[in-house]
């Protein structure tokens, strides 16, 4: 095997060496191998300013929606950079790395070395990545058998960078792990519902994957080592961005996942209130046979459904109700409701006029609910309200007393202001609500999704790339552009 020499320049962590062309052997007889000297390039770190995101009344992305105060900020301080050892590519050996790994260094691959290692205290798990990691030329991740686990500071860049999956209820990481194939990175996983959870397992990480339980506030991003923060989702409540932008930590999210699956339980939710479902269950099991505590009843034909917030899924919701008959009226500041499917109204006109109302618009930064006394008594009586967003969208205490007074006459309700919420907060009202434990964004398929974008946003932080959902993105960044 070709040796380096001791002088080899090695590349910063958070970026992944850019590829070289193999050297072409001598044409003329063999000689004896020498050593050669290579060189790799730090690839560019992020460069682009990211714009503002969604406000309140404006459409929502996939998933839950957003809460208008994910806007994008700049800002901070970079937290990527140290050097590690060379290692050569064996001369015989000069197949192609693939095309998504072009800046990970010169072609030809190796495979892992793997030892076992038990979990850190208070990690649930603690595994390489499985499969092969590319070979750099300088080997950024250098040799695992002699390095620590656990750096004390990612700008120190002791042992392998390590991936951060915290708060989350995955049996396994198999998805995030075949994202992150041909990095030698390994991946750690804990609850992160404290401070010190968060910071036992995360706290030298290079990347944190999180799910909505850990909390990042200012003292937690302070200790910190990682680049960045991705959010399994798209809520960033639980992250103080103020604090991220500070300290130089990226924060990104996924946006773009579930749109089908939330579409559908919301218009899932619209129907089985509509049609009185929950009230015709509960006679039905109480010997209570007949249609007279179900009246009246009425055809999706002579009806309108009202969409407020005409964002990804609030379109696909509009089309769903409109292939069962009902008139699609819809509002948003942001969003032109230009598609042919709904007639843009009103605030006013949509809450006068919907027989159902569904809401697809981010929250309010301050709590604030879209929804208070005055607005839910501008509803028509015995509508049907359907909240798939965010539960502070809507006066909770308001929308009980409102039910009583039957304006709205029904809801149907997936998020709510805590979760979960109060067993007692809608005894009064139970035969009028339809409650689901914040289970619109799921299916499998959403699921397996949001983990890929996820893992995918994790792999561009750790080879210096920006990523593609942006909320905070460091100063240093903006100030060389």
């Amino acid at each position: 095997m070709r040796r380096l020499s001791p002088g080899h320049p090695r590349p910063r962590l958070g970026t992944c060496a850019r590829p070289r062309q193999p050297l072409e052997p001598p044409p003329t007889r063999p000689s004896t191998p020498t050593t050669r000297r290579q060189t790799t390039t730090p690839a560019a770190g992020p460069a682009q300013t990211a714009q503002s995101g969604p406000a309140q009344f404006g459409s929502a992305g996939a998933g839950s929606e957003a809460t208008s105060g994910d806007a994008i900020q700049a800002g901070g301080s970079s937290r990527t950079g140290s050097h590690m050892n060379a290692r050569p590519s064996p001369p015989a050996k000069r197949s192609s790395a693939p095309s998504e790994l072009q800046h990970l260094g010169p072609r030809g691959w190796i495979p892992v070395t793997r030892r076992s290692r038990e979990p850190s205290h208070g990690s649930e798990t603690a595994r390489p990545v499985a499969g092969k990691r590319p070979h750099l030329g300088a080997d950024v991740f250098a040799s695992v058998a002699e390095r620590d686990m656990r750096p004390e500071s990612f700008g120190g860049c002791v042992g392998r960078p390590v991936v951060a999956i915290l708060g989350t209820r995955y049996r396994d990481f198999a998805i995030e792990e075949a994202e992150l194939a041909g990095l030698d990175v390994e991946v750690r996983s804990g609850p992160g519902r404290t401070r010190e959870e968060v910071l036992e397992v995360g706290g030298g990480a290079a990347v944190i994957l999180a799910g909505s339980r850990p909390r990042f506030d200012d003292e937690t991003l302070s200790r910190l080592t990682a680049v960045g923060i991705v959010r399994y989702g798209i809520g960033t409540e639980t992250i103080d961005l103020s604090a991220a932008r500070k300290h130089g930590v990226w924060v990104a999210r996924v946006s773009d996942y579930a749109t089908e699956a939330v579409a559908v339980h919301a218009v899932s939710l619209a129907m089985a209130a509509a049609r009185r479902l929950v009230q015709a269950d509960a006679a039905t099991r109480s010997g209570r046979w007949g249609l007279a505590e179900l009246r009246p009843l009425h055809l999706p034909s002579v009806q309108s459904a009202g969409i407020l917030g005409y964002g990804r899924i609030g379109r696909h919701a509009a089309r769903l109700l409109s292939a069962f008959g009902f008139q699609v009226l819809a509002h948003d500041l942001f969003a032109p409701v230009d598609d042919g499917v709904a007639q843009g109204v009103s605030l006013d006109e949509l809450l006068a006029a919907s027989d159902v109302l569904s809401l697809h618009v981010p929250a309010s930064p301050d709590g604030r609910p879209l929804l208070d006394a005055g607005a839910l008594a501008r509803m028509r009586p015995g509508s049907v309200l359907v909240n798939t967003a965010r539960g502070t969208l809507v006066d909770q205490d308001a929308l009980v007393a409102a039910l009583l007074q039957g304006r709205p006459g029904y809801a149907a309700l997936d998020v709510f202001p805590a979760e979960p919420p109060d067993p007692q907060a809608f005894a009064d009202v139970a035969d009028r609500v339809l409650l689901t434990p914040h289970m619109a964004w799921f299916t499998q398929e959403s699921e397996a999704d949001l983990r890929r974008k996820a893992a995918r946003e994790a792999r561009r932080l750790l080879c210096g790339e920006r990523p593609q959902d942006v909320v905070v993105q460091p100063a240093t960044v903006a100030e060389e552009r």
